[in-house]
């Protein structure tokens, strides 16, 4: 037991070197991960998290997105989910980033804790925890310690509401109730340390019969979901009231299905380039479809992962078929609109399920487990596992040696580019595709010596080999920028100080145009900060409306007044934008500059180029205001009569008559309040450029007063002559009956773990 201890403590510390030195840049320089979503989407949402509970408030309401949408209900802010707490140590920036260095110390210490729990030797657990995966389950055999500690880490993905981690979570559970564990002699062998003697044999089923098993499933995802109760009871609540409710066009559907030519990464992970940030090395763009991008970068998990599972499939180790058919259906699912499923799902009006490539994740995560049983056999001494996972390498070095070979042939060059329709200026990637076959070929025949050799000293060259294959696509797979990237653009203190009172308008990610993709083509990450393109403007304080909603979660009448938006520019009007700028509380209007002039201006450095302009509207109207006229009827044929909007309400207000003088005399806001003094002699419509909500309530001296739709989107009220104050508080209640259940759901989990 002792040295079993010593054993696990010693592979902890190296996997936490490995995380530090991987990563020294992002803990000890300032660098900080940007990819993707990270910098345009989670940067600004969690720093709106932070700026909000730094105030003492608690977050309701996000106003700095779309005219206001809920937060706490929408699980992509992850409230409740006890890791982003971490975005509260130091600065924003280094919280930020230890948030999701963090992320990866759990994948790490989650997969190593649980391999060891099923009582693989410490070798194998490092190296599916090297292979990387996400969860951190203690279930061994069914005890009410394991299975509330199995709750809580599901309940903690559920919290997220990610798709890709859900999937991950829950391929893992499907393995572990139904793989076959290691039998108690084997356990004890390997507690001391010593590798077990027993091969094949040594796998016993569990002798709880299937129907057991399936209610051990069944009670733990009741306790997840009693313990995320929190976040799921007003998320699903959020679903019904925002544009997910709708459903998505099929194509929408099925965009980024998984071709099944990308199984090649499972071999090659650079088989159709590097998704770099800015695709520079991306020639295979074709294989993901119209997005041209891949939603899932890479399905490589190592080299040495598709070895010991094609090993493990060879020799028919126990819990072969789950794992197989775990994968086959995660494999078919991901490939999306090439099959008919999906169509299929869509007729029957599954209609709310996108980017289909997430579904290859459980396949994944599967392999790895997997995998890391067939490695576990394969040091047993089992010939069946050995001969199978010499098979499998001799067949991957085969391939690759084949590839590599024809990357050495003269018009290697000429018919790669013809291969992937390229142009001819594209023909250097020829010479980086060459180099990645060969280091494919290179690590196969070095597994594959490994695997036919039988020297004492196999395992250090295997971990050798293992860090090399995998630890240097870390910097590839989460690249970083320095610390003045996180920094506000310097475009953003030529705005005025006032932030609170007006919002943005970024007309120019509607409009789009040849100078925005040259901008994006040279460099996507840099026109992003520098072009304050949504949601970056978030970060450093900026309002924002009439964006596009890229993950469909804004509130239904937000959707309501873009698709008005887009059907009055479709009326061909040049200026179309006007009158939804005015309504909406837009100071500012962002377009994207001359891409050559902008270039020429900054003398060809992308970093400090403006990539926008940035025009001040001449009268913004305020957030709120008395309308002078108000119009019934449909918004866009009433904009076609008459596209003037100043103080103009588009709504039904029975009792209200032109504001006249009418006056808003003051008005203080939090996230989720509002206090406005007004003042009108007759009585008059007060409309409050908010997005509306079924969980907003408006009191008039303290009296509950009735929330009328305006313009659309907004909200507005009538107000009876003379001076009163209005007031707008924001509260969901089902975060409250969750935070309930949630809190006994935990104490049971607390008691359970105790004993």
């Amino acid at each position: 037991m002792v040295r079993a201890r010593s054993s696990d403590l010693r592979a902890l510390l190296f996997l936490t070197a490995v995380t530090v030195v991987l990563f020294a840049d992002v803990l000890f320089a300032g660098s900080g991960f940007f990819f993707r979503d990270l910098f345009r989407y989670h940067f600004p949402m969690k720093q709106i998290v932070r700026e909000v509970i730094a105030r003492g408030e608690f977050p309701w309401w996000n106003r700095f997105i779309s005219a206001g949408q809920p937060m706490a209900a929408n699980p992509a802010y992850e409230i409740f989910y006890p890791p982003q707490w971490l975005i509260f140590i130091g600065s924003f920036r280094f919280g930020f980033n230890l948030h999701i260095l963090f992320h990866i110390a759990l994948a790490l210490g989650g997969m190593y804790a649980l391999l060891r729990t099923l009582r693989l030797r410490t070798e194998v657990a490092v190296f599916g925890a090297l292979s990387f995966a996400l969860g951190a389950f203690f279930l061994d055999e069914p005890s009410p310690r394991r299975f509330a500690l199995a709750a809580l880490a599901l309940a903690m993905q559920l919290l997220v509401g990610e798709p890709v981690a859900l999937l991950e979570v829950w391929a893992l559970l499907a393995v572990l109730l139904l793989l076959p564990r290691r039998g108690r002699r084997c356990r004890e062998a390997a507690d001391e340390g010593a590798a077990p003697r027993t091969p094949r044999g040594a796998l016993t089923r569990p002798a709880a019969t299937l129907s057991r098993t399936a209610g051990e499933a069944l009670m733990l995802g009741i306790s997840a979901v009693a313990i995320a109760a929190v976040q799921l009871i007003p998320a699903i609540d959020h679903v019904h009231d925002s544009a997910r409710n709708r459903g998505f066009p099929y194509d929408v559907v099925v965009d980024s299905s998984m071709s099944p030519l990308r199984l090649i990464e499972l071999v090659e992970p650079h088989a159709f380039g590097i998704v770099d940030p800015d695709a520079a090395k991306l020639w295979g763009n074709r294989v993901y479809g119209s997005r041209r991008t891949p939603y899932v970068t890479s399905l490589y998990c190592g080299i040495a992962v598709t070895i010991f599972a094609l090993a493990g499939f060879f020799a028919r180790i126990r819990g072969w078929r789950i794992a197989a058919a775990i994968c086959i259906g995660s494999f078919v699912f991901a490939l999306g609109g090439y099959t008919p499923l999906f169509r299929g799902l869509y007729a029957l009006g599954v209609d709310s399920l996108r980017y289909p490539e997430k579904f290859i994740a459980a396949a994944l995560v599967t392999l790895i487990v997997f995998a890391a049983f067939a490695a576990e056999q394969f040091l047993d001494g089992d010939e069946r596992v050995r001969r199978g996972a010499l098979i499998a390498s001799i067949i991957i070095t085969s391939i690759t040696a084949i590839v590599a070979t024809w990357t050495l042939l003269p018009n290697f060059a000429t018919s790669f580019v013809h291969l992937w329709k390229l142009r001819d200026a594209a023909a250097p990637l020829a010479a980086f595709a060459r180099t990645q076959w060969l280091i494919a070929f290179a690590l196969a025949a070095a597994w594959c010596a490994l695997i036919a050799s039988r020297t004492r000293y196999v395992r250090a060259f295997a971990l050798v080999l293992l860090v090399a294959d995998v630890g240097l696509l870390a910097a590839e797979q989460a690249p970083r920028m320095p610390r003045e990237f996180f920094t506000p653009p310097p475009i953003v203190a030529r705005l005025e100080p006032d932030r609170e009172a007006y919002s943005i308008f970024h007309r120019g990610s509607w409009t789009g145009g040849s100078d925005a993709a040259h901008f994006v083509n040279r460099s996507s990450h840099w026109t992003a900060r520098n072009g304050l393109r949504p949601f970056t403007a978030n970060a450093w304080g900026l309002r924002s409306t009439l964006e596009a909603d890229y993950d469909e979660t804004d509130l239904l009448p937000t959707h309501d007044l873009l698709d008005a938006m887009q059907r009055y520019a479709a009326t061909g009007n040049p200026r179309w934008s006007d009158p939804f700028v005015t309504m909406s509380n837009v100071r500012y209007i962002v377009d994207y500059a001359n891409f050559d002039e902008a270039m020429a201006a900054a003398r060809g450095d992308i970093t400090n180029t403006l990539p926008i302009r940035v025009r001040r509207v001449l009268a913004d109207q305020p957030r709120y205001y008395f309308a002078q006229r108000v119009v019934a009827g449909d918004m866009v044929a009433a904009l076609q009569q008459n596209p003037d909007a100043r103080f103009t309400a588009f709504t039904v207000a029975a009792g209200a008559s032109p504001a006249g003088s009418s006056r808003v005399i003051d008005s203080q806001e939090t996230s989720s309040t509002a206090t406005i003094d007004v003042e009108t002699p007759a009585p008059a419509l007060l409309v409050m450029t908010v997005t509306r909500h079924k969980y907003w309530r408006v009191t008039l001296d303290g009296r509950d007063a009735q929330m009328l739709p305006a313009n659309l989107a907004y909200q507005a009220v009538v107000v009876p002559a003379g001076r009163h104050r209005v007031e707008m508080r924001y509260r969901n209640p089902l975060v409250i009956i969750g935070a309930a259940i949630s809190l006994l759901a935990l104490v049971a989990a607390a008691i359970a773990i105790a004993r």
